[in-house]
């Protein structure tokens, strides 16, 4: 077999890349060792991101969530609700913390609006009583389901001018390179044994948490930190819009309307089991008992499951005060400088932003191959693929 480019690893933004390289009429093979989004991007909490929760440690990741946020309202409507979002303090010291984070907000363009903590309350019924909040502020967040997602992106790389490739379950065991360049991808089908070979001029790193394995194949080596988040997802929904609270990232400090469950989250644990990573008893209720502060009724929610996922955040291995300080932005790595150009490496972000990690990626590869194809999958609206086409329909 034979591409211009390979993508190894199957998430958000290894599916986003094969869309958008798709597009610009490459023709693509995607890797993935097990199902699509069988990473983080399947084990998140759910959240569209409008940036609120970065604005005071890193603004330049907050605009761009906000930016992407709306972009994704817009091209995948069955994918994301615009459920607004609210930031509530319970006490004098949150209530500053939200001032501050209100001026913030506005001073990236984040629309951001104090309210009424009654009218908070009127609106959320399940929230702790008016008397309890000390501020509240609205934001624009939202959910998202992220296998939907994922398969709107896979529907339509497939369906692009030059169709995508995706081999699940196959995992990468050989990156073969010469002079300074890959030229083969080796790789296993796990349910037969079957080796594929794949000839390629390109090569893009997305395998998120295990990014750094697949570079050392190469003898790359990627520098990320490992963060685990757990989740607990109650068996009813208690809230409508997404609820986060306002004071510096902490365990317990959101809660997640998704698909019928409230999603309440999240831990940050260091980790370097990046394969199984598993949920702690004291984990789960330390959630419970900081998101019912908040909604009492979470006290006595009944549990539907429980999950964590692994986040891949850019930095050295030296222990910090806490993971949560580690900003959330991301590099898109051109190993040329490591003695091989064409490899190509897309590392942290946050699953919002990943048609955008996922451009530009693509377009260092156009760079590289000196050519000019912009991307399009800011204007493409997802939901209204043309089966008889196989093309997409440009947003009016």
């Amino acid at each position: 077999m034979e591409v211009e480019v390979v993508v190894i690893g199957g998430g958000a933004t290894g599916v986003g890349v094969a869309y958008d390289l798709a597009q610009r009429g490459f023709s693509i093979v995607v890797i993935e060792k097990g199902e699509l989004g069988a990473g983080t991007s399947g084990h998140f909490h759910g959240m569209l991101h409008s940036g609120a929760r970065y604005v005071m440690d890193d603004p330049e990741t907050a605009a761009l969530c906000l930016r992407e946020n709306q972009v994704l309202c817009n091209i995948a409507p069955t994918a994301v609700k615009a459920t607004g979002g609210y930031f509530l303090a319970l006490d004098s010291e949150e209530a500053e913390y939200g001032r501050k984070l209100l001026r913030a907000c506005r001073g990236v363009g984040i629309p951001a609006d104090e309210i009424d903590t009654a009218e908070a309350a009127h609106r959320e019924q399940a929230l702790a009583p008016d008397a309890r909040l000390t501020y509240a502020m609205e934001v624009p967040d939202g959910s998202i389901d992220s296998q939907e997602l994922l398969a709107l992106n896979r529907q339509a790389a497939e369906q692009a001018e030059t169709p995508a490739l995706f081999l699940t379950h196959h995992e990468v065991i050989y990156i073969h390179q010469k002079n300074g360049r890959i030229g083969t991808i080796t790789a296993r089908d796990s349910r037969t044994g079957q080796i594929v070979a794949i000839r390629c001029k390109y090569v893009v790193n997305a395998g998120g948490v295990w990014a750094n394995r697949i570079s050392q194949l190469a003898g790359i080596t990627i520098e990320l930190v490992w963060d685990k988040g757990s989740m607990v997802v109650l068996k009813q929904c208690y809230n409508n819009v997404v609820i986060n609270r306002c004071r510096p990232q902490a365990d317990g400090d959101i809660i997640v309307p998704l698909n019928g469950h409230s999603i309440v989250g999240t831990t940050s644990v260091r980790t370097d089991d990046i394969d199984t990573a598993r949920v702690e008893p004291y984990e789960i209720s330390a959630l419970l008992q900081e998101t019912s502060k908040l909604i009492p009724a979470i006290a006595h929610a009944k549990v539907y499951l429980a999950y964590a996922g692994v986040r891949p955040l850019l930095g050295s291995g030296a222990l910090s005060a806490s993971d949560r300080t580690i900003s959330r932005s991301f590099r898109v790595i051109d190993h040329t400088d490591d003695g091989i150009e064409n490899f190509i490496s897309v590392v942290g972000g946050k699953l919002t932003i990943y048609r955008h990690m996922a451009e530009v990626a693509a377009d260092l590869i156009c760079k590289k191959e000196n050519i000019y194809r912009p991307s399009r999958t800011s204007a493409f609206d997802l939901t209204r693929l043309d089966s008889k086409r196989s093309t997409l329909q440009l947003l009016q």
